[in-house]
């Protein structure tokens, strides 16, 4: 039996609490109404629901039938997913679930749904910009090949350099400088973006950077916008080359002409070694 006073100091507490959640909460818990814990759940709940149903009209729009999956996939997708009501962090949810359920979607990894789960929706909307560079810097490329143009060296056409991104992200979406520098490090250590070295070097003969999407991200992207995303005529590719180098490279070790070739093909960019003595600011 809880003695009478510490009863009457939780109720105390909880009104407290309760007040001043009504401040911070949008809508407030009194425009809900409930208990905090009924009223963080119903929420949690709603939000379930809104994503199942989102995955049910994605598949049924493409005449997909779902496949069964283990408890182990669905849960912990369904646990990150209700922690959002954004539209577009919902969206990528959604497309999330319908790439697992679907037997011929975008190949996904268990790790994909705690990625979703750290992005912020500027988050989402920095990573598309980043994205949308290579897109233009990948059709650039094939209109020049269809003009029988000079392709010049890969990535410089269009590509964000990390302080003009800041700028840009800071003018364009009115955030400060720090808010968008900190969105832009939350994807580099998501391993959603990286450092990618030009092949050429500035007047001061240092290196300099752009910020591109890993592969890791590229798989990500395919996985969570699905047909809406640029890069899903390439989806399936690295499948191809991986057929044919397995047919020609029984008897040799070494990595197969088709297999490179497929490695140079694939439009993502590589790894690099940050230089040692890059200045923070370069």
């Amino acid at each position: 039996m809880i003695p009478p006073e510490q009863l009457q100091v939780f109720g105390e507490s909880l009104k407290n609490a309760r007040e001043y959640l009504d401040l911070v909460l949008k809508p407030s818990l009194t425009q809900i109404g409930g208990m905090l814990e009924d009223t963080v759940q119903h929420w949690r709940l709603r939000n379930k629901v809104n994503l199942v149903l989102k995955t049910k009209k994605i598949l049924e729009s493409k005449g997909v039938t779902p496949k069964q999956l283990e408890p182990n996939i669905v849960v912990p997708l369904l646990d990150e997913a209700a922690n959002t009501d954004d539209p577009t962090l919902s969206d990528m949810f959604a497309n999330l679930m319908a790439s697992e359920l679907d037997a011929d979607g975008a190949a996904t990894h268990p790790s994909f749904a705690k990625t979703l789960g750290q992005l912020s929706p500027l988050d989402a909307k920095v990573l598309e910009m980043i994205d949308g560079k290579d897109e233009a810097n990948w059709k650039d490329r094939q209109q020049k090949k269809a003009n029988k143009q000079e392709l010049g060296p890969q990535g410089q056409e269009y590509a964000w350099g990390e302080y003009s991104l800041t700028m840009t992200v800071r003018s364009n979406l009115k955030v400060t400088a720090d808010v968008a520098a900190l969105s832009i490090d939350n994807l580099r250590r998501l391993g959603l973006i990286e450092d990618f070295a030009l092949p050429e070097r500035d007047f001061a003969g240092a290196i300099e950077y752009d910020l591109k999407v890993t592969g890791y991200g590229i798989r990500f992207l395919l996985a969570v916008k699905r047909e809406t995303y640029w890069r899903k005529q390439f989806e399936g590719r690295f499948e191809e080359f991986a057929k044919k180098a397995e047919a020609t490279t029984e008897s040799d070790p070494k990595p197969s002409k088709a297999w490179k070739e497929g490695r140079r093909k694939y439009p993502q960019p590589r790894p690099i070694q940050r230089d040692k003595n890059r200045n923070a600011h370069d």
